[in-house]
């Protein structure tokens, strides 16, 4: 009797085993007698190219492009080729191998499973500031077959100056203008982590200011970046301040209003924590700007109202 209950079950699928410890109410599942087997196809072709570059420039000045190319695959890349179109409003300097307009480099072997190449390029900046300059054009390709192409656009402004500022040093950004010299002093202190500052002389207010003011001489944005972007974010942690030297006096009545400095802020000009001295017959206007969020700056003054007197002909 054993054998025939051990010959019974032992020709029990599992399948049928699974029906009877869960009952009829719940379905069989077909099972398979072995152990399933999952094939996993792997990647040949997994080449991936990014690029980054400094946020700002002056001009002039040189920007460094860092391309880094990365094969996940499997299969080796041989006789990789990359390059790099030259953006507008730049000029090549060196790296690589300049063919027309493009910058080329030759990888003879780059490795499955993680091999990394760097590769670098240097470039002028040959616009004016205020111009920004996107290189979004470059790619690789090899014999064994992978390519691929960037798809991360690396964007530099051109800028009147700029500074890599840490927390344990004090710093001066430069403007100098026909007519004008500005000086941003940042002092000790002044960040809580190292960052980018940059300055930018603007043509004019980029919103309307109020009616009972004009802008007075000058207007410029500050803008401070995290690595490669900008952080609109950023509050200094101690205030910092702002001195315009003109080349003529600014100010030539005792009595007169004031030049003020103004920061856009929510839709808004404000002056509040800026504290500003200038003094009649003077040509200079220094400002002390307390910690808050950087931005476009304006300098004004009070336009004030002229009222005529009016003259009535003949009886109302």
């Amino acid at each position: 009797m054993n054998r025939v209950r051990r010959a019974v079950l032992g020709g029990i699928t599992l399948a049928a085993l699974l029906v009877l410890a869960l009952g009829s109410r719940t379905p069989a599942v077909p099972l398979a007698d072995g152990p399933a087997e999952i094939h996993l196809a792997p990647q040949a072709s997994g080449l991936d190219l990014v690029k980054v570059a400094q946020p700002v420039v002056r001009p002039g000045g040189e920007i460094t492009y860092t391309l880094t190319i990365t094969n996940s695959g499997y299969q080796a890349a041989t006789n990789l080729t990359m390059q790099d179109v030259l953006p507008p409003n730049t000029g090549y300097v060196r790296g690589g191998t300049l063919v027309g307009d493009r910058v080329q480099w030759t990888i003879a072997n780059l490795a499955g499973y993680g091999g990394v190449q760097e590769k670098t390029v240097v470039l002028s900046a040959e616009g004016e500031p205020g111009t920004e300059i996107l290189n979004d054009d470059y790619d690789a390709w090899a014999s064994s077959g992978q390519q691929v192409h960037g798809t991360v656009t690396a964007t530099t402004r051109i800028v009147d100056d700029w500074a890599w500022i840490t927390p344990w040093k004090a710093y001066t950004l430069t403007y100098g203008g026909p007519d004008v010299t500005t000086l941003i002093t940042l002092p000790v202190g002044t960040v809580s982590e190292p960052m980018t500052w940059a300055y930018e002389e603007l043509d004019g207010a980029l919103h309307p200011l109020a009616l009972r003011t004009r802008t007075a001489f000058r207007s410029f944005r500050l803008t401070a970046f995290r690595f490669f972007s900008a952080s609109p974010d950023i509050r200094p942690t101690d205030s910092f301040s702002v001195v315009m030297t003109f080349a003529r006096t600014v100010r030539g009545q005792a009595g007169s209003e004031p030049l003020q400095l103004y920061r856009w802020d929510q839709g808004r000009w404000r002056k509040e924590g800026i504290s500003c001295l200038n003094e009649p017959g003077t040509n200079q206007v220094a400002c002390n700007v307390a910690p808050q969020e950087l931005g476009e700056f304006v300098l004004t003054e009070v336009q004030h109202d002229l009222y005529l007197p009016l003259v009535f002909n003949g009886h109302q």
